[in-house]
């Protein structure tokens, strides 16, 4: 039974104490990334940066490049504008590394035109640049607003960002044919659009100003009271392949000059180096004022269709005109029906109130492995039923005798897990033999045993371990319209509950709230209940 309308929960344990959950039918995540944590948001950064880098390198999935690329962007402007930005000098390092073999990869499965970009070239580029450009506007910001250390060449809040700016030119200025023309953005409504060139402009106006004169920097031959300037990202990709084309320059200080300082101050001679180099690209992307001597973009921004109007014939231009007609027709028609499906859709969708009156409590396998003592705990508390289901045991067996490979990195893990599940079989296997009134084993036809002799059985329609695993909790779910429809047609609908089912699975607990099953992850029901393990 499933409803489109707002699900309310009213959650009332046997003490009293009740809470209330509003959830939506479609679990949408929150895109407001200034809310978040530091921490969770560069947990899902990192995540998304990966996938989407995997979506480039094996070309699955690449419908939602666009939404992920995006998603990504806006997480990466977020991380890098807080005061406490977890992005390390290594991290910034690895970020653009991988962002520059992404770029190598799909260039090499191109159509062996350097003119010719395909697809998946086409997102890796605009991704790098993108990219590149909120890195520039975040440092922009940062050399403008901080007020500078006298004893440092550059804010300190800004030398990593300087670092990856560089880094970027320098891949920039070995690739030029990679990402010129520029290729196209990304659609306004997804966003972020930085106008990369024009940032990258206010960027060098702002870098020309530094003066360096107090960290002298020499490439003849070294003298007794000098020493080398070797940066850390040079050290780092010293024979990357993106790189390789790039001039290594041998730079040299005086020993008296501090070296953080000195390393700022080649940066900034290799950046403003490659502003001239980008002066003179053919076409140019920057141009210098001759009465201001100050940079300002001049890059070219041509659409898809621009670019291929004026390569191709009056024929495609019509084709191409005939194609949009036909979009804007599509487009008309399914906002006809979009509108239509709304009117059923409100007489239809109705609200749902589910009261919570947790009798039985249904854990899954992983919450026998993580959470076992909390599990123990809500079996001594005698105030639940605790329901498990005879395909969790099963799971918690084959886990116990599973070995691992003693040479693999994630061995110690897969021991650990073993010895979880090993105990937990045991806790299960003692608590039934002696008879335990509040521990139940559930079979996926609803079936309770006596006992464990017998652990097989016959899958009637399941596909999958979680879809067993909530049949168990539907057996407690007797829904008939006759107690829970309201007469009212304007009036929410009302179920009751008594099983609630523990789990951290994402994927299962989407299902439960699909089938209107109450959903928990255990420390989360054991605060709410104040039993402690």
């Amino acid at each position: 039974m499933q409803y489109g309308g707002l699900r309310r929960e009213m959650w009332i344990s046997g003490d009293g104490n009740n809470m209330e959950d509003q959830i939506e039918d479609e679990e949408e995540e929150t895109t407001n990334y200034t809310l978040m944590s530091t921490h969770e948001l560069y947990k899902r950064f990192t995540l998304d940066f990966l996938v989407l880098h995997g979506k480039l390198l094996t070309k699955i999935g690449m419908e939602t490049f666009p939404e992920l690329c995006s998603q990504t962007l806006h997480q990466y402007a977020s991380l890098i504008g807080r005061e406490n930005c977890p992005l390390t000098t290594s991290v910034f390092t690895q970020i653009l590394a991988i962002t520059m073999f992404s770029v190598q990869h799909c260039s090499s499965d191109g159509v062996g035109d350097e003119n010719v970009r395909t697809q998946q070239q086409e997102h890796a580029v605009q991704f790098a640049l993108d990219l590149f450009g909120l890195t520039v506007e975040r440092c922009t910001q940062l050399l403008s607003e901080k007020v500078k250390d006298a004893s440092s060449l550059i804010v300190p809040e800004a030398r990593v960002l300087v670092m990856a700016v560089k880094l970027f030119a320098d891949w920039l200025s070995c690739h030029t044919n990679s990402w010129m023309p520029p290729p196209d953005q990304l659609h306004p409504e997804l966003g972020p659009c930085p106008d990369m060139w024009k940032l990258f402009a206010n960027f060098s106006n702002t870098v020309k100003a530094i003066d360096c004169l107090g960290c002298p920097l020499f490439t003849h031959t070294p003298a007794a009271n000098s020493r080398p300037v070797v940066l850390y990202e040079e050290k780092e990709l010293a024979g990357y392949v993106p790189l390789l084309a790039l001039p290594q320059d041998v730079v040299f200080t005086p020993v008296n000059v501090n070296l953080d300082d000195a390393s700022d101050a080649k940066r900034l001679c290799r950046l403003r180096f490659f502003a001239d180099f980008i002066c003179g690209l053919d076409p140019p992307v920057l141009a210098v004022n001759g009465k201001t001597d100050l940079y300002y973009s001049v890059a070219p921004r041509p659409t898809i269709s621009e670019r291929d109007d004026d390569k191709q014939g009056s024929d495609i231009s019509a084709l191409r005109r005939r194609k949009r007609e036909l979009e804007i027709q599509v487009q008309q028609r399914q906002l006809l029906e979009k509108n239509a499906l709304q009117v059923v859709e409100k007489q239809t969708c109705r609200d749902i109130e589910l009261e919570i009156r947790p009798t039985y409590l249904v854990p899954d396998t992983n919450g026998f492995i993580d959470y076992l003592d909390k599990i123990k705990a809500l079996v001594q508390a005698r105030k639940y039923t605790i329901v498990v289901p005879l395909v969790v045991i099963n799971e918690l067996d084959g886990l116990s005798k599973t070995a691992s490979d003693p040479n693999d990195i994630s061995a110690e893990h897969a021991q650990w897990v073993q010895r979880r599940a090993a105990a937990s079989v045991q806790y299960i296997e003692s608590i039934i033999e002696q008879g335990q009134r509040n521990v139940k084993v559930m079979t996926s036809q609803g079936n309770y045993l006596d006992t464990l002799e017998f652990r097989t059985e016959e899958r009637h329609g399941q596909s999958c371990n979680d879809d067993v695993i909530l049949s168990c909790c539907l057996h407690f779910c007797d829904d008939k319209a006759k107690d829970f429809m309201p007469k009212d047609a304007d009036a929410p609908i009302r179920l009751k509950r008594e099983v609630v089912l523990l789990t951290d699975d994402r994927n299962l607990r989407v299902k439960a709230h699909t089938r209107n099953v109450p959903v928990k992850d255990t420390l989360s029901f054991c605060r709410w209940v104040k039993i402690n393990a």
